[in-house]
């Protein structure tokens, strides 16, 4: 099991724990995103599902789900992070996947969250390990923010 771990990224805070990484989504009405390894599944190949829920009560943060997404995943979950949309302060939503075996190749999926229901954007894929997958994916949807 993965240790857990905390960080803060654009002011929200991520954490690890096993195969699923969660992350408050700074929004007018509290959110929290969960991303997590198809159960059962091999851990180099299968699927993830990405869940969305509105954070009524920050004791029950899963209490009132709101839409989810079931993708494919070739390697394991890395992280979660914000990405700028546009220089208002938009935020998409990215999924970091990290190849199992050489090269350690990278892949990222970009989301957007609107009137709660995520929307895939885009992918990018077999990135080497010191990309930069925001800066990609934000170059491929032509999202100017940072």
């Amino acid at each position: 099991m993965k240790a857990l771990v905390l960080g803060m990224l654009l002011g929200a805070a991520q954490s690890v724990a096993g195969d699923e990484l969660t992350l408050q989504y700074p929004a007018a009405e509290p959110l929290l995103v969960v991303a997590a390894e198809g159960k059962g599944e091999s851990q180099s190949i299968g699927s993830y599902v990405l869940r969305l829920y509105r954070v009524d009560n920050p004791d029950f943060p899963r209490d009132h789900y709101l839409h989810g997404i079931v993708r494919p995943r070739d390697g394991v979950l890395e992280r979660l992070e914000f990405i700028g949309v546009d220089p208002h302060g938009a935020l998409g939503l990215m999924v970091v996947m990290r190849s199992v075996g050489t090269g350690s190749y990278l892949r990222a999926e970009a989301f957007e969250v609107v009137s709660g229901r995520l929307s895939w954007r885009a992918s990018t894929d077999s990135l080497p390990a010191e990309a930069d997958p925001a800066g990609l994916l934000r170059q491929q949807l032509g999202w100017s923010g940072r």
